[in-house]
């Protein structure tokens, strides 16, 4: 049989930070942006906290973005983004690089 890896405590470390950021980050950012969000009905404070958690969580983590082609994303026009999903952190690297309102709108025939 193979050995075992070594404990290594900052490998252990920086799993606690990662799910301590995960879950704790969310409850602290969420409560502000729920209450803005009854007077803001456009959804930009929401979606700026949802911006301000996403950063934090990659920047208190370590954890880099390569952002190509953001230059080519023009306000104001309608955007069709298409994203191939490789890990858990794609959804939430793509809301912190993606300069604009990101949302989805439904509409009722």
């Amino acid at each position: 049989m193979g050995k075992n890896p070594p404990f290594q405590i900052s490998a252990f470390l920086r799993v606690l930070l990662l799910i301590a950021s995960a879950a704790f980050l969310p409850v602290i950012l969420a409560t502000p942006a729920l209450v803005l969000a009854f007077f803001d009905r456009s959804g930009a404070w929401c979606s700026s906290f949802q911006r301000a958690w996403v950063r934090a969580f990659f920047r208190l983590n370590r954890i880099p973005i390569r952002i190509e082609g953001r230059e080519d994303l023009r306000d104001g026009d309608t955007n069709i983004l298409i994203f191939n999903h490789a890990s858990l952190l794609d959804i939430p690297a793509i809301v912190a690089a993606i300069p604009l309102r990101c949302g989805l709108w439904l509409k009722s025939h």
